[in-house]
């Protein structure tokens, strides 16, 4: 690699810089989130079926949330609804750590997820106004890369504390957010765009250019966009299959050892993240986002698959780095290719709408993989997760024979300083 390894996020607008330190800080701090399956069987006792069922609706509680944080980001303001529902749900996630081990903590975070899905659509519209076609894959690619720095330490942490200082892990994501919250609310500006903004847009040739009337309208002018999602959809069931089966898997094949070993596999997913961002898109910035994405699926079917079969913990650690590569080149893209061709009118919406689409398999597939592990056996959650994505590969591959310049503008350009 010829260009230094940070030489990519040079130049990026400051409030970047300040979204992306409040990222690193979240990412340390989400504790509950990968060990969630492993909380509602082990420390509330209940089954791998009904834990798939509970984690279903805790990804159900995200959509009217983000349905109303869209409507609300692109009328009132994108940092304002972003530091509402974090708070929000800063406070709730605190609450649960009074409740730890008692079942009906589980509505509590129901609400955590609620709030979630208000800031989600805001946040992602005001990553998306700050930075422009040249500039965004380098700002998301960034905003990604500090989560998982984040991520390194905390699923470490959380598989230390998750027997003995169980309250922990959901105090930590509180404290999390209101310093992310504090660096946010004192340090990134408002931007939703104004009327006249709006005018000049909808004058443009620009494939994020404005649209005119209500919501439906403006997804009906993207019908290629919605076709992208339902791919990604397949993607995300087989992405939420590995996150339910792999702990249950590591804990069945490795007995008590298998919670450690889980969150080293976490730390090791950062790691990757961390050590091969750059590299994969100075190796990939002239390729297609299309073309990028079907690699990251090919990745996947191999990563996912052979977890079928991995008995040894170095096994392990080998399948998370190879799928762990497919889900750094599907992220940088999947985000590019979204933002890059959605109409800026309607951004936040968009965003709560298209992701909802997208990652509903992150809701749904918790019970589908509950009931194969219940029913079949867990081996045959990753033959599942192969179907799924070979399922989302050729949407993808169709979509990119028949790919139009403007809808994947900016993804051949020089991204790098």
């Amino acid at each position: 690699m010829n260009k230094s390894f940070l030489s990519l996020y040079k130049g990026l607008p400051r409030p970047i810089y300040v979204l992306s330190i409040a990222t690193l800080i979240n990412g340390i701090g989400s504790f509950i989130y990968p060990f969630l399956t492993l909380y509602l069987t082990v420390k509330l006792g209940y089954s791998a079926s009904v834990a798939g069922v509970l984690t279903c609706i805790m990804g159900f509680m995200h959509v009217p949330g983000s349905l109303i944080g869209g409507k609300a980001a692109d009328s009132l303001g994108r940092k304002l609804i972003c530091i509402l529902g974090s708070a929000i749900g800063a406070v709730a996630m605190l609450a649960c750590a009074f409740f730890e081990g008692k079942s009906w903590l589980v509505c509590l975070l129901f609400t955590v997820q609620f709030f979630d899905g208000i800031t989600d659509p805001a946040r992602s519209a005001l990553m998306t106004d700050l930075t422009t076609p040249d500039n965004r894959q380098a700002a998301l690619s960034l905003t990604y890369l500090c989560y998982n720095l984040g991520f390194i330490v905390g699923p470490m942490i959380a598989g230390f504390l998750f027997y003995d200082h169980t309250r922990w892990i959901f105090i930590g994501p509180s404290i999390a957010t209101v310093i992310s919250l504090f660096l946010v609310g004192f340090m990134v500006p408002e931007t939703k765009p104004d009327k006249a903004e709006i005018e000049r847009s909808l004058k443009s040739a620009d494939a994020d250019k404005a649209e005119k009337g209500g919501l439906l309208k403006a997804l009906a002018s993207r019908p290629r966009l919605l076709l992208f999602a339902v791919a990604c959809m397949f993607f995300s069931l087989a992405y939420a299959q590995n996150n339910f089966g792999l702990p249950l898997t590591l804990t069945d094949r490795l007995g008590k050892q298998g919670s450690t070993i889980y969150g080293a596999v976490g730390s090791l997913n950062g790691l990757v993240v961390v050590l091969f961002n750059v590299p994969l898109i100075n190796l990939l910035h002239k390729r297609k986002a299309l073309s990028n994405k079907i690699l990251a699926g090919l990745l996947y079917i191999v990563g996912f698959g052979l977890l079928a079969f991995a008995q040894k913990p170095w096994m392990f650690f080998v399948l998370t780095f190879i799928f762990t590569i497919g889900e750094v080149i599907d992220t940088t893209n999947t985000q590019y290719y979204v933002a890059n061709n959605t109409p800026k009118s309607h951004r936040a919406r968009f965003d709560s709408v298209l992701p909802n689409i997208m990652y509903a398999g992150h809701s749904i597939g918790p019970i589908i993989a509950g009931t194969i592990a219940d029913n079949l056996g867990l081996s045959w959650i990753w033959g599942f997760s192969v179907l799924f994505l070979g399922i989302g590969v050729a949407i993808i591959a169709m979509l990119s024979r028949t790919d139009k310049p403007i809808e994947d503008r900016g993804t051949e350009k020089e991204l790098l300083p």
